[in-house]
């Protein structure tokens, strides 16, 4: 049986402001290989209809920079009582409501989604905690959002 604090679920876990920055943009492009020139040349990017450099689809990732935190991920475990020796990361969701360019500020919102059990296939129960990071534009619509599943094997 796990000793996760379910108490945590569906609670918002911190706020945060997220500016996407060109030279961010264009670091993350070449790390990542992609050589589409809406990440690199702003005229470029401008003349497809955008209003700077595009960011990346995966760029969200990359979030935890901005936060005030040594180990963001191994601070989230410890307040919802997760072994780290026991726990994977099972998934990751990006959703684009519409597209996003540099300059751009946000609000990002850390949310604990559901956190429940399921018995694996080889027995033991698994614990899922759901987390959420929510993107909100300058007028509040929400403009991304990236969504993790941790496990904690039994």
């Amino acid at each position: 049986m796990s000793n996760i604090k379910k108490e945590f679920a569906n609670t918002k876990l911190q706020t945060f402001e997220y500016l996407v920055e060109r030279g961010k943009i264009r670091e993350f492009a070449r790390a990542i290989c992609d050589q589409n020139p809406v990440y690199f040349d702003v005229d470029y990017a401008r003349s497809q209809g955008l209003s700077d450099l595009l960011m990346p689809v995966t760029f969200p990732a990359n979030h935890m920079l901005q936060l005030n935190s040594e180990n963001w991920v191994l601070e989230i475990m410890q307040k919802v009582n997760m072994d780290g020796s026991k726990a994977v990361h099972g998934s990751c969701e990006l959703i684009h409501h519409r597209s996003v360019c540099a300059g751009e500020t946000f609000r990002g919102e850390v949310w604990f989604g559901e956190i429940y059990e399921k018995l694996g296939k080889r027995g033991g129960a698994m614990t899922f905690m759901e987390m959420e990071v929510k993107f909100f534009d300058s007028d509040e619509k929400l403009a991304f959002s990236m969504r993790n599943v941790f496990i904690e094997k039994g």
